[in-house]
């Protein structure tokens, strides 16, 4: 094979590859039996996420939105439809797929911040050598402001710091999509924008694909590239919004309030 063979071989592969979908979510139903019934959390969901894409799940309590965003993460299977990374079927739990929760009690408290972001990357075989683990986990601490704590432990550190943590925990991994279960609503308004002014930065550094879930419209305007708006329950999708510098945030905001409780659904 000759020199232009290979190249445009190799244009072709990659062209392949970003034709693929980073996240495929195809006629998602999802259910799960309580003692009185059979609760449909959601029904028929379909959308794509594309590499690099910051992607909200809107919705009321109830929606389905965490119920889809863990089925995502391999942790609830399907009814009905399947989920797919990269066009490879979801089947269970991944290091693909990396979870950051709103609890503040994620992190192991044994364990102090260099421990606790090295930990998923040595029992995943991502890094062979505890000394190559621990420069890796250093670095992407360092890139959430906490590279002075790596030594501390989880119970000396404030709710937002903690979150910095799983968030680094999480980025060290490199997935293929963070997913992002409301890991702000606990912190105080403050915090809470510092936070999400993070995230943009280390988007805008890292450029990872990110699947975020919310009940504040504020927040999903503020994060979102894309936001799909889902129905109370069940979930089905109601609408779909592109956040466009050209329409200003806050008439963004009034017109999803404004399809949110035209049925009285609410947040």
């Amino acid at each position: 094979m000759n020199a232009v063979s290979s190249t445009i071989l190799a244009v072709h592969d990659h062209e392949s590859e970003a034709a693929v979908p980073q996240l495929s979510v195809e006629n998602l139903t999802l259910r799960y039996q309580t003692h009185a019934a059979l609760v449909t959390a959601t029904e028929n969901v379909s959308f794509q996420v594309a590499r690099g894409e910051r992607f909200v799940l809107l919705g009321p309590s109830g929606c389905g939105k965490s119920s889809l965003l863990k089925s995502v993460g391999g942790f609830i299977t399907p009814s009905a439809g399947r989920i797919l990374v990269k066009g490879r079927e979801v089947k269970g739990p991944g290091p693909d797929r990396v979870m950051v929760f709103q609890e503040f009690d994620q992190l192991m408290p044994w364990k102090t911040v260099l421990g606790n972001v090295a930990f998923p990357l040595l029992t995943t075989g991502k890094f062979k050598s505890r000394k190559q683990a621990e420069e890796h986990a250093l670095a992407t601490i360092a890139k959430v402001g906490l590279e002075k704590f790596a030594q501390s432990y989880p119970h000396t550190l404030s709710g937002g710091m903690k979150q910095r943590v799983a968030i680094a925990r999480a980025l060290a991994m490199e997935p293929e999509v963070l997913l992002m279960d409301e890991p702000f609503a606990a912190l105080d308004a403050l915090t809470r924008r510092s936070m999400q002014q993070e995230l943009l930065k280390l988007w805008e550094e890292l450029n990872f694909t990110l699947m975020f879930v919310t009940h504040s419209i504020e927040e999903a305007v503020r994060l979102g590239q894309r936001i799909i708006l889902l129905s109370p329950h069940p979930g089905r999708i109601r609408d779909e919004f592109r956040t466009d510098a050209a329409e200003e945030a806050k008439h963004l905001e009034q017109r999803i309030e404004s399809l949110l409780f035209t049925d009285g659904a609410g947040i």
